[in-house]
């Protein structure tokens, strides 16, 4: 009997879900390789299907010293022993999947019908909503991505964008996009026709053609040891329970139905790509301190490139996250970029409650889902001592100040951390049972 686990990202996105997907797939790869019940075939043990997102979103993974940029392509590529879905919830941007495929395969990493597949009923984003999005991403405080998805999931339940199946024909392309989306011809600021937008795709039909598949029959074919569905952004991104409106397009909060449990992924801090319209009660308010902070820990987006804002842990809103999206157990993250904390003779902190107009709240309350509630937020911190080092020699013991730290946490949520990152490689994890 297979294995269900979803992972998602309990904060503002960032929080190193890839990391933990590999290594729980590197983990399942292993086990499956010593157990002679297992007769190699056609069918994968293990499926990673990305049930959320698009082109937004990326993950970094550290393997053997080698940073891999991921951003539709889900984590298992890096496992032979996986099959990769991209699921009928994402938007698929064909432009930026063309080139992600070609960049792993030149570093030796095959991307083939064999691993890898794209849910024939996922919505594709076009050339039209990345140009109509440039506009958010230009702000200096964005929310978008540029990536084009809110106005692909505009189209998508506007019931006039175009499913991936539909994008391989150009010629029913061109049909939907004069009957559906644009009965009045494409406007003139596109600067091309239908017909031109849908030709200028026919390097990315024949490269991504052969990868059409089913989601429900790949499902049920593939994943013998392991269902793995991985998320994007994290449970703050996410459209209805998030921090509305500066939030995407998706339920990164909603696991598929098929998890048996739920595995959510904290950073020991918080990050966050774009809080334009976003609260931000934790915000680091110390420019140079933020800033000191980043370039030591390399806080930067993986799909913008621009620099994360930081801030220090949230209980009420991490406590919030992890009832929100029915979580099993907990990851934790980072915990030795805290170390530069130490370097700058500053004390992290963890916020514990908010003080809103003079109240004091150490639990959620439903006036924070007024958009204008959590932005006369102060933090009430705590404050511990720093670590030079966030582990012992050994590898798999904490020290002691890190130790205090975390635990304060887990005492605060009422959840202990099923595993600790502790390093970006692949094997820098402190495991302490799943369930």
């Amino acid at each position: 009997m297979r294995k269900s686990i979803a992972v998602i990202g309990l904060q503002d996105g960032d929080e190193g879900k890839g990391k933990i997907v590999d290594y729980l797939v590197s983990r399942t790869a292993r086990h499956v390789a010593l157990d002679s019940s297992i007769i190699p075939c056609e069918r994968k043990p293990i499926l990673v299907r990305r049930f959320n997102g698009g082109a937004n979103a990326g993950h970094t993974i550290n393997v053997e010293g080698t940073n891999y940029k991921l951003h539709q392509i889900p984590a298992g590529i890096l496992t032979p022993e996986t099959y990769n879905l991209d699921g009928k919830e994402m938007f698929i941007h064909p432009r930026k999947l063309m080139a992600e495929i070609e960049g792993l395969r030149k570093l030796d990493i095959p991307v083939t019908p064999d691993n890898f597949g794209v849910a024939a009923n996922a919505h594709v984003t076009l050339d039209y909503h990345i140009r109509d999005d440039q506009a958010g991403f230009q702000l200096e405080k964005h929310t978008s991505t540029g990536s084009g998805i809110a106005q692909t999931a505009v189209d998508k339940y506007g019931r006039v964008g175009i499913r991936f199946i539909e994008f391989l024909d150009p010629s029913l392309m061109k049909d939907i996009l004069r009957s559906k989306r644009f009965p009045s011809g494409m406007p003139s600021a596109y600067g091309m026709t239908i017909d031109q937008l849908v030709e200028s795709y026919d390097a990315e039909r024949q490269v991504l053609a052969p990868f059409v598949v089913m989601e429900h029959a790949v499902t049920a074919f593939h994943g013998t040891s392991l269902l793995l569905d991985e998320g994007a952004n994290g449970v703050g991104l996410d459209v209805d329970d998030g921090f509305y409106d500066g939030v995407t397009s998706s339920r990164p909060a909603r696991a598929p139905r098929e998890a048996e449990t739920v595995l959510g992924v904290f950073k020991l801090y918080k990050s966050s790509v774009g809080t334009g319209n976003r609260p931000f009660v934790t915000r680091i308010p110390y420019p140079l301190l933020e800033t000191a902070v980043r370039n030591a820990t390399g806080e930067r987006g993986t799909t913008t490139g621009k620099d994360r804002e930081l801030g220090w842990f949230d209980i009420p809103a991490a406590r919030y996250a992890t009832e929100v999206a029915g979580v099993d157990c907990i990851v934790g993250t980072r915990g030795d970029s805290m170390e530069v904390f130490a370097n700058l003779g500053v004390k992290p902190k963890i916020c514990v409650a908010y003080d809103i107009d003079g109240k004091k709240y150490d639990a959620w309350d439903v006036s924070f889902f007024r958009r204008d509630t959590l932005y006369n937020a102060v933090p009430i911190l705590e404050e511990f001592s720093p670590w030079e080092k966030f582990v012992e020699e050994d590898r798999v013991t904490l020290t002691r100040p890190a130790a205090n730290y975390v635990r304060r946490i887990e005492d605060l949520l009422g959840k202990r951390f099923s595993i600790l990152g502790t390093g970006p490689g692949r094997e820098d994890v402190i495991e302490y049972g799943l369930m």
